[in-house]
């Protein structure tokens, strides 16, 4: 199981950050060619069609991968109540697109809208039965490859287009042709094909209710802080704070979240078994508290280089909102765990009025406490954000498992924070080059060198003994075992 996961999770982050790279370099080459009114209407559309598509999250995915078996009736379900909610979403974007024109002041932002809207009944369409079937069996290589193909064949076309035409509606036809080679493709990597069938849509859709209003809420969590910023503050601490939450949020989106995709499915295999669900739940914990917490402690002790190197010197004096959201990536994952868990026993509800509570939890005090600069406000919403996701994984992992399983997972935590806060401090003290680049060379040698023998002796000298640990020691070395013979044969 675990060699499967790791394999997946290692493709993932992968085809992630090749998407990213990718984006980034196609926006370079249009940033020359476009000019920034292009990209403020095309984004004006996008804000209100990502507002749009929160609705069309029905979490009918996330059903047919945690269900035991499927059948043709769950995933042609499935399918047609995402087609269902595409089209009236489809509808509904058609309908107001006059009155967001009217708001933005923009009229050319109908037309984008509707086209917008074609688009969202396109990507409906793709064969969603048999993605399902091949996330099941964590078998991501063909899915990346399309994703891969579709998003170098939409830079190569808004490229294109934008050279030609020096027209916004390059980024838009880039963004249809992706959405294109992604249905397109989907017929082409698996047998399974859709078909509207209405059979099972009323149990999805028991699950797609909560889950529904559970990722609005999400989002307007997410963005709400965003906008008290735009109310309180100047451009300038506004651009400062969106920048560097998007830097922060990096490795959380690139990294962490496509490295856990796979454990749905996985975990979701043995819910009804309690001893080992707890088990299994444990071991991906301290995987991702692993990566989580010292991707955060990396970031957040060298956030000044970090924003000069990746920013530049202008953005230095911001430096210290970049490192309350850095040390806010630990939450967003601990939110992510205890979302999974929800998810694998069909519970979104549970999800729904977490977001519900953590909304009040976060912005009743940012509301009621006035704030000057933005470095306070970032202060106060990030540690507000750790409560709430701390309590959530609390709940979620007595619940679902036990409050006795709680205490031994945070005994089993011991040695991470240890060997954390010890590689922090080493790594603080003995890197002193002045240069920034080598500064975050240095640091991440010397944090990486010291984690690791901190970590080992802990784990051989005590919590070898753990049956989690001792677990992922057994799979740690067989992996080293294996990385050696297969250097020692091609070295031969």
């Amino acid at each position: 199981m675990l060699r499967r996961v790791v394999a997946s999770s290692a493709l993932l982050v992968t085809r992630s950050l090749i998407l990213k790279f990718l984006g980034m370099l196609s926006t370079m080459v249009l940033a020359r060619v476009l000019m920034p009114e292009d990209f403020g209407l095309v984004a004006m559309a996008m804000l209100v069609v990502g507002f749009i598509e929160i609705f069309q999250q029905t979490g009918a995915g996330q059903w047919v991968l945690r269900a035991k078996e499927v059948d043709d009736d769950l995933l042609q379900s499935a399918w047609t109540i995402n087609l269902i909610f595409r089209i009236g979403l489809s509808a509904i974007t058609v309908a107001l697109a006059p009155s967001f024109s009217l708001l933005f002041k923009e009229p050319e932002l109908i037309s984008l809208l509707h086209v917008f809207a074609l688009i969202f009944i396109l990507g409906g369409l793709n064969n969603a039965p048999g993605k399902y079937l091949l996330q099941r069996d964590q078998r991501y290589g063909k899915l990346v490859r399309v994703q891969v193909i579709a998003k170098i064949a939409s830079a190569v076309t808004a490229v294109t287009i934008a050279v030609i035409s020096h027209s916004y509606w390059a980024l838009v036809v880039g963004k249809g042709v992706s959405v294109l080679v992604n249905v397109v493709g989907s017929f082409w990597i698996h047998d399974a094909r859709p078909a509207i069938n209405t059979r099972r849509i009323p149990e999805i859709f028991g699950f797609s209710f909560w889950f529904i209003l559970q990722s609005l809420f999400g989002y307007s969590r997410v963005q709400l802080d965003t906008l008290l910023v735009t109310l309180s503050f100047g451009n300038a601490q506004l651009g400062s704070f969106h920048t560097m939450k998007y830097l922060a949020f990096i490795p959380h989106s690139q990294i962490l979240m496509p490295a856990t995709n796979p454990l749905l499915r996985e975990q979701a295999k043995n819910r009804d078994t309690p001893r080992y669900f707890a088990f299994q739940h444990n071991i991906t914990f301290l995987v991702g508290l692993i990566i989580a917490l010292n991707i955060s402690a990396v970031m957040a002790l060298t956030n000044l280089q970090l924003v000069a190197v990746a920013l530049g010197n202008q953005w230095i004096a911001y430096r210290e909102v970049f490192f309350w959201f850095c040390i806010l990536i630990p939450a967003l994952f601990l939110f992510q765990h205890a979302t999974r868990v929800c998810l694998i026993y069909g519970n979104s509800r549970t999800t729904f009025l977490y977001e519900l509570l953590a909304m009040a939890v976060v912005f009743i005090p940012l509301l009621a406490v006035g704030f000057d600069e933005v470095v306070p406000f970032t202060s106060l919403r990030v540690r507000l954000e750790i409560v709430s996701s701390l309590g959530f994984v609390v709940y979620t992992t007595v619940r679902f498992t036990n409050f006795s399983n709680l205490v031994h997972l945070a005994w089993c935590c011991t040695p991470i924070a240890v060997a954390c806060a010890t590689a922090s401090y080493s790594a603080t003290v003995l890197t002193h080059t002045t240069n920034h680049f080598g500064f975050l060379v240095v640091f991440c040698g010397t944090y990486s060198v010291v984690f690791a023998g901190t970590m080992t002796g802990l784990l051989i000298g005590h919590w070898r003994h753990q049956r989690e640990w001792a677990y992922l020691l057994e799979k740690s070395f067989a992996a080293v075992k294996i990385a050696k013979r297969q250097i020692s044969q091609r070295l031969n």
